[in-house]
This record gives C-alpha cells, structure tokens and sequence, in this order.
C-alpha cells in the first residue's frame, strides 16, 4: 500500500517536473528569441559593412579616375612639351641655313620676283602692305616703285623673326599670305612628314 509520504513525493516529483518542463520550454523559446535576434543584428551589420564597402568602392574609384585624367594631361603637356621642342629644332636648324640664302646676291632678286608673282592677280585699285625683315627693309623705296600700280603700298618690318621671304596683306580683301622663310620651315616637309611628328600627333590625339 501507498503510504501517504510516497503520495506526497510524487506529487512534489510531478509539480517539479511540470515546472522543470515549461522552463525548458521558456529557454528554448528564449534562445530561439536570441538567435534570430542575433541572426537579425548579423545581417544588419552585413548590409551596413557591404553599404559601407560601396562608398568606399565609390570613393576609390572616383579618385582613380582623378588620378588617371590627371596623368593623362600631364602626359598630353609633355607631349605637347617635346613636339614644340622638336619644331624649334628643326626651324632653328633649318632657320640658319635659311639665313645664309638672305646673304646671296641673288636673293634680292628672288625676293622681288616671288613678291610680283603674288602681287599680279590683285587688282590695282587694291591696297598692299608688304612685311619684311630688317635687312630686306632697304630695298622698300624700290619695292614701292615696282608695286606704283596699286592704290597704296606699305612696305613694313616684321617685328617676328621671320627669317626671310615676305608677308603679303591684301586690305581690299582682307587676305594674308605669309611667303616668310620661318612659315616656309614650319610647313615643310621634314617638319609636317616626319616620322617624329607623326609619332608626337598620335600620342596626343590618343589622350585628348
């Protein structure tokens, strides 16, 4: 037979085991509660880190586009740098076996000719001016009489260096023709049709 203390123990055993039950069930319960919060706060951070990582992203590539467009124009002025050297060069170089042309007995009579070639399809009611360098200016009295078909003639002396030749102005016209030995250069052959020019040209037109 039961005994009332045997009663009374299961009784206490099944109490203590319904209590015991629903607080597994409450910290079960709990810690799913803390692992979807868990779970939640990572995926936050996940998406502030990745939203932060963008910026940065952004950021860089900004700045890499600066700099890249930065090194860009610099290489485009060096560029530049070393093509207006390189002209200098050869007008330099060519300038002075120019010069010594100027210095023949035949140049005054070049000069006049190739002045009255570009001169005879004005008109002679035309108004000139004629620009020469400072040894070719004294030969400006007899120019004038040459030219006494036009309406005016001024004969005047470059202030640039054009080292030889003439610039022709036409006031009716409002046209300029520069015959000058230095525009001759700069336009000639083995400045414009150099390999050197070429590879100069590219490498800016590729950067532009």
């Amino acid at each position: 037979m039961i005994t009332i203390e045997q009663k009374v123990d299961q009784f206490r055993r099944m109490v203590l085991g319904h209590a015991q039950n629903a607080l597994e069930e409450k910290v079960a319960v709990l810690d799913q509660s803390d692992l979807v919060a868990v779970e939640n706060m990572k995926r936050d951070l996940e998406k502030l880190g990745t939203r932060h990582i963008e910026e940065h992203v952004k950021l860089a590539m900004i700045e890499r586009k600066r700099l890249l467009a930065k090194a860009q124009l610099n290489k485009i002025h060096s560029l530049l740098k070393v093509k207006h050297e390189f002209v200098e060069s050869v007008i330099e170089e060519m300038g002075s076996k120019a010069r010594i042309e100027t210095t023949q007995s035949t140049y005054k009579a070049n000069l006049f000719s190739s002045i009255q070639a570009y001169t005879d399809p004005l008109l002679d009611g035309d108004r000139i001016r004629i620009y020469l360098m400072p040894e070719s200016m004294l030969w400006s009295q007899e120019l004038k009489s040459q030219l006494s078909r036009f309406k005016s003639v001024e004969v005047i002396e470059a202030t640039d260096d054009i080292i030889g030749g003439f610039i022709l102005e036409s006031l009716e016209k409002g046209e300029r023709y520069d015959l000058s030995f230095r525009s001759r250069i700069i336009y000639s052959e083995a400045v414009q049709g150099g390999r050197i020019f070429e590879i100069l040209n590219e490498g800016v037109e590729n950067h532009e």
